[in-house]
């Protein structure tokens, strides 16, 4: 196909102006990106419809049924899943409660103000804790995992605590 010219000024479809279908429509030049385009919630708008670099906002659905909001343009850049990439927390998948219990049970009951583990994804915030034995602690998620526990408190005393943690939950 021939490339469109205006007025001598060079090619819309070729500065991203205009959609020509087969040449620079999303569908031909992301292929890739069309398995994961949300056909019911995009409506009558299709992978054909717009160009890679549109601003516009698509709905996507990502391979593990994750549904969510992002423009085309960023979408066709890369960027994925805000679920998948823990951008965003989703209850149940990549939340604290569900990706590390352990943590979760050592969660302050007032510190953290009106977040709860299921409302926080894990990662390098610093967040109130307090563990079975009374000490508290401000920290990164990612910290505490490392420790295995309250860094206060010594090795073994950490996994005696949290093996019966375990063995009073599992009695429930």
């Amino acid at each position: 196909m021939q490339p469109l010219h205006e007025n001598g000024r060079g090619c819309p479809a070729c500065a991203g102006q205009q959609v020509i279908g087969g040449y620079n429509d999303l569908g031909t030049t992301h292929r890739h990106l069309v398995a994961e385009w949300d056909q019911a919630r995009n409506g009558s708008l299709t992978p054909e419809d717009v160009i890679a670099g549109s601003a516009r906002k698509a709905q996507w659905i990502c391979s593990l049924g994750h549904r969510y909001t992002k423009p085309i343009n960023k979408r066709a850049k890369g960027s994925a899943c805000q679920y998948c990439f823990n951008r965003m927390v989703l209850s149940g998948f990549n939340d604290l409660a569900t990706r590390h219990p352990g943590i979760s049970r050592d969660w302050h009951p007032e510190k953290n103000g009106s977040l709860t583990p299921t409302g926080v994804v894990p990662g390098n915030m610093r967040r109130w804790r307090k563990c079975a034995w009374g000490h508290e602690q401000l920290g990164a998620v990612a910290n505490r995992t490392k420790t295995g526990g309250c860094s206060v408190c010594a090795p073994d005393r950490r996994v005696q605590k949290e093996s019966q943690a375990v063995l009073t939950s599992e009695a429930l």
